[in-house]
């Protein structure tokens, strides 16, 4: 089973095998190169644009944080329950 929760400050992860389970939140952060293309998400993608906004790349990435209110305007609510 897996879990997925994208919050406005941080987002969580949980899964869970018949063997093991584990969990954990990072900051709702995604950094972008210029051509939309995915760099990395939550602590990684806050430590490489900061990073590269030292060295003067900045302006080669979107760094996008706290974006979870603009995903969706209205509230909406799933439930997704997967057997095997």
């Amino acid at each position: 089973m897996a879990a997925l929760d994208f919050g406005t400050t941080y987002s969580g992860f949980a899964f869970s095998t018949n063997d093991s389970s584990e969990s954990s939140t990072t900051p709702t952060a995604l950094l972008l190169t210029h051509k939309n293309e995915i760099v990395e998400f939550g602590y990684e993608a806050q430590k490489i644009f900061n990073m590269q906004v030292e060295k003067g790349n900045g302006s080669n990435f979107r760094f996008l944080d706290r974006f979870q209110m603009q995903l969706r305007k209205e509230q909406v609510s799933c439930v997704l329950y997967v057997f095997s």
